[in-house]
């Protein structure tokens, strides 16, 4: 892959995660929002809120590790699908071992994987810091 393909694919991918990521943020407040409402079980509802906002983030994580080892194996950069699974996660983390590495031909792209990474984080720290605070006000979470 030269310069301009590593940059333009890896933009599309890290777009596709930030769009896939920011939808399943919103499906999550409003799911919340629809749980806060119940003030006849507040232990319940706030174990269900915690559970939802926490559930929601790591499965969005999770897919957006999947797309990258997806990218990764459409543009053959790796034998197996475990290999391109753990290289994304330990890029997308931005934990980098470097046990596993690409070649000079996708690391350009392979950057673009741990930018996702910090940008979803980000997103989903904004996120649980919002809607964790509500829990800890008295009587749990209430919005209208």
């Amino acid at each position: 892959m030269g310069l301009t393909e590593q940059i333009m694919w890896g933009s599309a991918v890290l777009v596709l995660c930030i769009v896939n990521h920011v939808f399943g943020i919103g499906i999550a407040m409003r799911l919340l929002m629809k749980i806060a409402k119940d003030k006849d079980h507040p232990w319940l509802r706030d174990t269900l809120f915690l559970l939802v906002a926490v559930g929601a983030v790591t499965l969005l994580h999770v897919i957006e590790v999947w797309i990258w080892a997806g990218a990764m194996m459409w543009e053959d950069l790796f034998k197996s699908l475990s290999e391109a699974i753990y290289f994304s996660l330990v890029t997308y983390t931005t934990v980098g071992y470097g046990d596993v590495v690409v070649g000079p031909e996708a690391r350009v792209f392979a950057a673009f994987a741990a930018m996702t990474g910090a940008l979803s984080f980000g997103i989903s720290t904004a996120f649980l810091v919002t809607y964790i605070s509500k829990l800890s006000r008295a009587g749990g979470p209430s919005w209208s």
